[in-house]
């Protein structure tokens, strides 16, 4: 059995090696910087990683692309290629860290007694020539625990999204730290030491605090199960594209359809047409126990080849 037929069988175990290796190349080729706290990808960061693409709340989604667009195995590894471009560019965007190096950054070049010896590195005045830091972050964090931190300057009807701390703050962090150091420090181990002293995590591991938020599913909306994922690509799968296009005018008739679905039909043989899809769907769905979930990942995949 090929991948491809795997994937859409639904079984998702066939695939996890390859995006495993597409994973690691593409943290590599896109120079992704380590979880926070760690100064190197480790063997467990990768397998957190693979969990986070095939597991949260779009993995399943990206798996039934794969499965719905791809038309053989090669096709199948050029598609995931893509879509783990993409995954690591939305991850990047949601990332707080970044933000919080520019924060810092900002505030540093205010700062007069910090010295940015080149671009990424920076040290207080009298700690310039002395070696570049190398030494372990948990010391550096432990300096940024001692101190306490203000409250960030929010209004009371804030959206609250940063910074997570006032200037006083900031600057104080910088400080104790880059003393603590006694030398050139990197702006990266600077970021990912007060972003840990500052417990700032990605909007994802916000469930873990909180149950009544899942993190990655909007408020009000249910997972579509895997079973019933399934059951709607098999579906898909028998359907043609004339069909597909049909599906979203079911209630709206003829008339609609004929004008908007650009299938190139009359009103009365598109409401032929919606009439036999409507049997069609009736046979397909017949006996299935979860029928409206098969529904809404049917629908899901419709848009997603709508876009295509």
């Amino acid at each position: 059995m090929t991948l491809l037929e795997h994937l859409r069988q639904g079984e998702w175990n066939e695939a996890l090696p390859l995006i495993d290796r597409a994973l690691r190349a593409g943290v590599r080729v896109r120079h992704v910087p380590p979880p926070s706290g760690h100064t190197s990808w480790r063997d467990e960061d990768y397998e957190e990683l693979l969990a986070e693409f095939v597991a949260d709340g779009r993995g399943p989604a990206r798996l039934i692309q794969l499965a719905v667009s791809a038309t053989d195995d090669q096709h199948v590894r050029g598609l995931l290629g893509t879509t783990i471009k993409r995954f690591l560019a939305d991850r990047a965007r949601e990332d707080p860290l970044p933000k919080l190096r520019r924060t810092l950054r900002a505030v540093l070049e205010r700062m007069p007694e910090a010295i940015f010896v080149d671009k990424g590195t920076v040290a207080l005045a009298p700690h310039c020539e002395r070696d570049r830091w190398a030494g372990d972050e948990t010391e550096l964090l432990a300096v940024a625990t001692a101190l306490t931190v203000g409250a960030p300057p929010w209004g009371q009807d804030t959206i609250r999204e940063g910074p997570p701390t006032d200037r006083a703050s900031f600057e104080s962090l910088c400080t104790a730290i880059l003393d603590a150091a006694g030398g050139p420090v990197a702006l990266k181990v600077l970021t990912r030491t007060i972003g840990r002293r500052l417990q700032l995590r990605r909007p994802w591991d916000d469930r873990l605090d909180d149950e009544g938020n899942t993190g990655v599913i909007a408020a009000g909306t249910t997972p579509i199960s895997a079973s019933a994922t399934v059951v709607a690509v098999e579906i898909w799968d028998q359907l043609t594209d004339e069909e597909r296009t049909l599906m979203t005018y079911l209630d709206a008739g003829g008339r609609q359809a004929s004008r908007e679905s650009g299938i190139g039909l009359g009103k009365s043989a598109a409401q032929v047409r919606l009439e036999d899809l409507k049997g069609r769907m009736a046979l397909l769905l017949d006996g299935i126990t979860d029928r409206s979930e098969v529904v809404r990942a049917l629908i899901d995949l419709h848009a997603r080849w709508d876009e295509s």
